[in-house]
């Protein structure tokens, strides 16, 4: 007999696909919001994640031509949060832009000599939406709803031309003036040369989400994103000050930005008073617009009645208890 493949179970995780639905909805009304799901290694955090995914790839109002594929908890992955460049079908209209970032368990040898982003390693999963993005510039510009500069920077992006030429860095933003760029770069070492490069392409990630989410003269002419950020008690510095640059900016200009992160609790209590974390960045925004950020604590214990029915049909209330209580 075949086993019977349950990967996509969810139980016990009702409260807080709600509360990401209610975030999202807030979000696409022009409110950005920060929400952290935080709780104990294995509660489930991300596979809240991957099941809100998959209610805004498989909803007809939320992807009504099915741009999204629903695949990340098929294959019974818990730590996917993204789809695979293959899952992808036709190209249709993009409705709004998923991308999720993942830290692992940082090596104290590889951190000491390299300066790292996970947003610059993660670029290669914005690859399947450079059609979709470039032709999402191009209508803003036949509808005169956004610059040159704001169109070029989303197409740079979109096509992985992120550092290729003086020209087009100097283009997407003015970093440098090209002048004293061309002087720099003749004292500078190897590594000072490897940390410029690796500012310049902070730079233009930057300048895509302002040009995708800043324009608020039409529905139209915004982008809608979800930024997720599994596992952000490991969160590199780069990253952590590109969210808070983000995040900054979008609760100024009204952006529709979701951040979803994942965190675990232990963690976050010992970094909450640190700035140069996200349980800080977190409490900085939350004192300016408490609203805005909010927290959700994940119960190892939700949902787990439910599951001992499942596999235990003929358990008593008492025993089902007795079980509860011991687990």
């Amino acid at each position: 007999m075949k086993k019977q493949q349950t990967p996509d179970l969810f139980i016990g995780r009702d409260e807080e696909l709600q509360w990401l639905k209610q975030a999202w909805s807030d979000v696409k009304s022009g409110q950005p919001r920060f929400c952290v799901l935080r709780g104990h290694s294995g509660f489930g955090k991300t596979k809240i994640v991957q099941k809100f995914y998959s209610w805004l790839s498989s909803d007809d109002n939320e992807d009504p031509d099915r741009y999204w594929p629903d695949t990340l908890m098929q294959d019974g992955n818990n730590l996917r949060v993204n789809p695979r460049r293959e899952d992808f079908g036709p190209a249709v209209a993009i409705p709004w832009l998923w991308w999720g970032l993942r830290w692992t368990t940082p090596d104290e040898r590889n951190r000491a000599e390299i300066q790292n982003c996970a947003f610059i390693d993660n670029l290669h999963h914005l690859q399947p939406h450079r059609d979709s993005l470039n032709r999402h510039a191009k209508q803003m510009l036949r509808a005169q709803k956004a610059t040159l500069e704001v169109a070029a920077s989303i197409a740079e992006l979109a096509s992985f031309g992120l550092v290729g030429t003086l020209k087009s860095l100097y283009e997407l933003g003015g970093l440098y003036a090209e002048e004293r760029r061309a002087q720099q770069e003749e004292s500078l070492s190897i590594e000072q040369r490897g940390a410029l490069a690796i500012e310049q392409q902070i730079e233009v990630i930057y300048d895509f989400f302002h040009g995708l989410l800043s324009s608020r003269q039409a529905d139209q002419s915004v982008l809608p994103a979800i930024l997720v950020l599994d596992d952000a008690q490991w969160i590199d510095p780069l990253s952590l000050q590109l969210v808070k640059r983000l995040f900054g900016a979008a609760q100024a200009g009204q952006w529709p930005l979701l951040i979803i992160a994942t965190h675990w609790e232990q963690e976050w209590n010992l970094a909450a008073e640190t700035g140069d974390t996200l349980p800080g960045l977190f409490q900085t925004f939350a004192k300016q617009a408490q609203y805005a950020c909010q927290i959700k604590d994940i119960d190892r214990l939700a949902g787990l009645q439910q599951l001992l029915d499942m596999a235990f049909p003929g358990l008593s209330k008492a025993q089902r208890q007795f079980l509860c209580d011991r687990l």
